[in-house]
């Protein structure tokens, strides 16, 4: 299992006592489908987290966002997703797809080898995009998306095609807005509508 710092948030017991709740990502090797997630889902909430989760088909990609206080058994959550791997913080994970395919060497290498920001914490390469999961609080949006267009720049006007992979907190939702993100799943009525269904909106 990955290890690293945990981002926290507030949840209310029906005592209205204020409990740490840490955030963190999982990350699968395969899709789940409707039936799939709504079993994963069943499973958390037995052991005390509550979780969502985004598949994303063209790369078969399932990530989720657990949240849940100190005491997940983490250990629990591993024997039931072996092939799974648990970062103990909350990520953003992005596909980034470009135009010339002949770039995407270069991006792996800027983003994820030797040097790469700190906050990187995994780049793995398709046959037409880099698959990217990295710590914003650790290394921002807008410092990957530096490295990628640096890059990008030896192939001439080469553009690029962003995918979120992952389900966002409205605290990394609205940080990610704020650096400029032009993914196309993060529009402000995105922001909008976590806020509006947030328990004291």
């Amino acid at each position: 299992m990955f290890i690293a710092h945990s981002q926290e948030s507030l949840i209310h017991s029906p005592n209205d006592i204020s409990i740490v709740s840490l955030l963190r990502t999982l990350r699968l090797s395969s899709l789940l489908g409707n039936a799939g997630q709504a079993e994963a889902v069943r499973f958390l909430r037995s052991i005390g987290a509550g979780a969502s989760f985004v598949e994303t088909m063209r790369f078969a990609s399932t990530y989720g966002i657990l949240e849940a206080d100190d005491s997940l058994d983490t250990q629990a959550v591993i024997r039931r997703f072996p092939d799974a791997r648990l970062y103990d913080c909350a990520v953003i994970a992005l596909a980034i797809e470009p135009q010339v395919l002949d770039a995407l060497p270069f991006l792996q290498n800027a983003v994820g080898g030797p040097g790469h920001p700190g906050g990187v914490l995994d780049c793995r390469r398709t046959e037409s995009a880099i698959l990217i999961d990295f710590r914003p609080e650790v290394t921002s949006a807008q410092v990957i998306f530096s490295l990628i267009d640096i890059e990008l720049a030896r192939f001439g006007p080469a553009g690029r095609v962003t995918t979120l992979l992952t389900p966002l907190p409205l605290e990394l939702a609205t940080r990610i807005a704020a650096e400029g993100l032009h993914a196309a799943e993060l529009t402000p009525a995105r922001v909008l509508e976590a806020l509006l269904s947030a328990p004291h909106a």
